[in-house]
């Protein structure tokens, strides 16, 4: 027992560093969930670690304490499963030197999918009742914020106005499908001024007077008393003026609030608009020259999300290669055996590639972050291959089938922990 744990320290501490180190490369990159994946994981390996090595060792002694010392050694299924040698079987290193050269053409063929919404499902009844449910009140169709900005309030509602009269003219085209926006109730300044100026270009002094002389004229021809029109003569003789957008009367505090927002410190205005998933596209283009307008959407936001990660992946890939090849030369000491021990990780990333590219599977963002895991049991599984074949190859140990049978096991049970 003790010479097993004498064996086992050594490779489990190297292989767990260069794990727990693939986790904290997590830290480098620019997503803060990754961050926060990546401090957990590796701190739960450490606790692992150090539970494995200095507590376990007690509860094996404490359990086979009563047992009695078996002279004959027994092997098990598992036993018998790893001790078979599939390096000698030439078969099966010639297929694996033949798949291997086929999946290289298709590894280079793998994307990232940023769709999020494709990565759910949806059964047919839940279909068509979303469907049903659009006909009524567009509810699947997706919602575009665009935000216009400017330096003051007044800018803000001007560019919103122009905002408002390119999405009308999408509405009207067919193109989308609703358009909710304060420019259809509250005026720019310089638009309250312009209405102002037709009105009083048109009710001058004379129409108003030769409209009420005529009112009162026919009126009494048609049995109306005089006072009947008063309250259109004072709105008729009234005097208007522009409303001060940022003067926060009622109209400002009961409706304006829920229409803006702060861009950086500047005001800006929002515009809800809703229309088809594969419409969304032409919002962005229509508005993507001008700097102080925003368009966004939630599928959008997802996108550039993942988009962040997946810039961050071959970041996260170098950090955890060269770390972890960094701590196999320094186990071995030889720079050869450090190769021959990052070979099989380096084959195995080239399968996984391969087969993704072959059957069209996407990167996505459970994959990206399960791909450092796959890493860290990677390395493990070469570290601990290695030190077998080094202690047989250096002592005369023949027990590269312990070693094989404890890959097996923790294989099989991160396969189904993975599966679940």
């Amino acid at each position: 027992m003790k010479e097993t744990l004498s064996d086992l320290t050594t490779p489990m501490l190297i292989g767990c560093t260069t794990t727990v180190g693939a986790f904290f490369g997590l830290v480098f990159t620019k997503s803060e969930a990754l961050h926060d994946f990546g401090q957990f994981a590796a701190f739960s390996l450490i606790g692992a670690l150090l539970f494995s090595i200095f507590v376990l060792p007690q509860l094996l002694k404490f359990s086979f304490r009563k047992q009695p010392i078996e002279t004959e050694h027994k092997d098990t299924f598992l036993n018998k499963l790893v001790s078979y040698r599939l390096d000698k079987n030439k078969i099966i290193v010639i297929s694996s030197l033949i798949i291997t050269i086929a999946l290289c053409f298709f590894a280079s063929s793998v994307g990232f999918e940023s769709d999020m919404n494709k990565m759910s499902f949806m059964d047919e009844e839940t279909q068509l009742a979303e469907k049903h449910l659009d006909e009524v009140n567009n509810f699947a169709a997706r919602s575009v914020y665009v935000f216009a900005t400017g330096k003051t309030t007044e800018e803000a509602m001007q560019l919103n106005e122009y905002v408002y009269e390119k999405l009308d003219s999408l509405k009207q085209a067919e193109q989308i499908k609703k358009v909710s926006s304060i420019a259809v109730i509250l005026p720019s300044e310089k638009l309250q001024k312009e209405k102002l100026g037709k009105w009083n270009k048109f009710f001058s002094k004379s129409n108003k007077d030769s409209i009420q002389n005529n009112i009162i004229k026919y009126g009494a021809d048609l049995k109306f008393k005089l006072e009947a029109f008063t309250s259109f003569y004072e709105v008729l003789n009234k005097n208007y003026s522009t409303i001060d957008i940022a003067d926060g009367d009622s109209l400002n505090k009961l409706l304006l609030k829920d229409w803006t927002a702060n861009v950086n410190g500047k005001p800006s205005i929002v515009t809800h608009v809703k229309t088809e998933a594969d419409k969304r596209e032409i919002i962005y283009k229509l508005f993507a020259n001008n700097e102080n307008i925003v368009v966004f959407d939630k599928q959008h936001l997802t996108s550039q999300f993942v988009d962040v990660i997946s810039s961050d992946f071959s970041t996260i890939l170098w950090i955890t290669s060269i770390l972890v090849f960094g701590f196999m030369l320094l186990s071995h000491g030889r720079i050869e055996l450090a190769v021959i021990n990052f070979l099989p990780m380096f084959i195995s990333w080239l399968w996984i590639l391969g087969f993704m590219g072959i059957f069209g599977i996407k990167f996505n963002v459970i994959n990206i972050i399960i791909s450092t895991f796959i890493f860290g049991l990677g390395d493990d599984y070469s570290i601990f291959i290695m030190d077998g074949l080094t202690n047989e190859y250096k002592y005369g140990k023949k027990n590269l089938g312990s070693y094989k049978t404890s890959i097996l096991l923790s294989a099989l049970t991160t396969i189904i922990g993975i599966g679940v």
